[in-house]
């Protein structure tokens, strides 16, 4: 209790307040830009640290970490392209909504359900605090292995009638991720000779051309001279109901409470998966939810539930990736890794010692997360959703080069390697051609980011058991995960028999 007012205490005075909004907005800003995150405006505001105490970096950085998920979701409606890579399901029923013109109410609905979700995490955190670290340690290699392959059945069964498509991308997705050093020798694979490729796909990159590149192509082949009228049809009806659509969203919030409620606490157990990402978080949230649903024939088409589940689940993995860094110092995604680094930059090494002897800094971090997913959701809801009506103006012959700009900015910022940018027009073209012929470049996305994981964690797992295959099922964790594994594929074949045999009824 000493520490939780001594926290409260650093966080109410005039320079942290000042950080802390500082870093809610630039990384607002950056989520609202497509192709950029809350990762860029960690690496852009991590100089500033040097020159700041633990506790005030802390604030900067938790606050950008928190807040560019709400920014990235209005990209997401708005245009139809991720605004953060962990927002890829957000666009599916978010983007129909805004062409229905009900531009405000999603976003009305992102707004609430991030808020609601990210203080849901938090509060699981405060109260799993006294064992989180036994909990942590649960899952080995193995139990990571079961985990991810769960994880990628549910993303094959994900697209009912294109499970084969599906299944060819994630294939395909896992079959680059085998690009760059081996685990086992330590000798390059498949980089054609490319040094830079030694460390693997870069992600960032494969992101920014699967996704930001190719809809801006798309944007100008698919320019309609009508796009003006359409635009101001939008505008109008942005401007004529924005109240009222505003208090829709909150009341459907509301209504939808088991659905967020779920997604949020999928995206937090996942999260604390180290090295998972809100990316499988963010997609298992929003499946686990449709899954649940007796109705889910809207989902992708608009669904308010979809939209709700997308929002929870990512704002969700915030409180969960917290857990493992802050209880064993290990990262549970990049934006955590860049905590870290800031602990040992002052001298503290993360794990254990950091509730016994900078617990005062571990209550700061969870306040400061906790404000800033409060005050970007109030930003949005106050006025920020009026940029919608600036950015719906703007012709695609605009927007597509000022999104290819931004998009080659955040891969040049990610790793400072103009060979990304080559790498970039590749994987481009791959998602041209994705989309035209109707696979899944999300499975691709998720199979390419899984795949190191899988790899690492099987040979892993494997000289941990002396070569021995009964290490994957040693544990009762990894059999509950097993038992999940076959739980997809009995429910996803059972409702396939069961369409089939409806389908042969209707013809009879």
């Amino acid at each position: 209790m000493p520490e939780l007012i001594s926290a409260a205490g650093d966080l109410l005075q005039i320079q942290n307040i000042s950080l802390l909004l500082l870093g809610c907005l630039l990384a607002l800003v950056l989520g609202i830009l497509p192709g950029l995150s809350s990762t860029e405006a960690m690496i852009i505001l991590l100089p500033f640290t040097f020159r700041l105490e633990l506790n005030e970096s802390m604030v900067l950085l938790s606050a950008a970490y928190a807040s560019a998920f709400v920014g990235g979701a209005l990209t997401s409606i708005v245009f139809g392209i991720p605004g953060t890579s962990t927002g890829l399901t957000t666009m599916l029923d978010g983007h129909p909504l805004h062409k229905a013109g009900k531009t405000v109410y999603a976003v009305s609905i992102a707004s609430w359900s991030s808020m609601f979700s990210g203080l849901l995490s938090l509060a699981i955190v405060i109260a799993l605090l006294p064992v989180i670290e036994p909990v942590s340690l649960l899952f080995g290699p193995a139990e990571w292995f079961a985990f991810v392959i769960f994880g990628l059945v549910v993303l094959a069964f994900s697209s009912e009638g294109q499970f084969l498509r599906c299944l060819v991308a994630a294939g395909l997705g896992l079959l680059l991720s085998v690009i760059g050093l081996s685990v086992i020798t330590g000798f390059p694979r498949f980089t054609g000779g490319f040094t830079e490729l030694w460390g693997g796909i870069p992600i960032i990159a494969a992101f920014v051309g699967l996704y930001p590149m190719t809809e801006a192509i798309s944007m100008i082949l698919n320019h309609r001279k009508g796009h003006q009228e359409e635009i101001e049809q939008v505008k109008q009806e942005i401007h004529t109901g924005s109240s009222q659509q505003l208090r829709d969203g909150l009341r459907d919030t509301i209504k939808h409470t088991p659905q967020w409620s779920l997604a949020g606490f999928v995206g937090w157990l996942v999260g604390v998966i180290p090295g998972v990402g809100g990316v499988l978080a963010n997609l298992l949230g929003y499946l686990v939810v449709r899954e649940m649903t007796k109705d889910r024939s809207k989902f992708g088409h608009g669904d308010a539930r979809g939209l709700v589940a997308s929002e929870a689940s990512n704002n969700g993995s915030v409180g969960g990736a917290l857990v493992p860094a802050l209880a064993l110092g290990i990262p549970g995604s990049l934006n955590t890794a860049i905590l870290l680094g800031v602990f040992t930059i002052n001298g503290v090494e993360p794990g254990t010692n950091i509730f016994t002897d900078n617990l005062d800094t571990t209550w700061l971090i969870l306040m400061s997360v906790a404000v800033a997913t409060v005050l970007s959701s109030v930003i949005v809801l106050g006025g920020g959703w009026r940029l919608i009506s600036v950015v719906s103006r703007i012709s695609p012959v605009v927007i597509a080069p000022s999104i290819v700009f931004l998009g080659c900015m955040a891969v040049i910022l990610s790793r400072g390697n103009a060979f990304d940018l080559g790498f970039v027009a590749f994987m481009t073209i791959i998602g041209v051609t994705m989309k035209a012929y109707r696979y899944s470049r999300i499975s691709l996305v998720i199979a390419l980011m899984l795949g190191s994981l899988i790899e690492n964690s099987f040979f892993q797992a494997l000289a941990i058991g002396r070569g021995s295959l009964w290490i994957f099922v040693g544990s009762p964790t990894a059999i509950i995960i097993w038992v999940c594994v076959a739980a997809c594929f009995i429910l996803h074949f059972s409702n396939a028999a069961r369409s089939f045999k409806e389908r042969t009824q209707s013809h009879v």
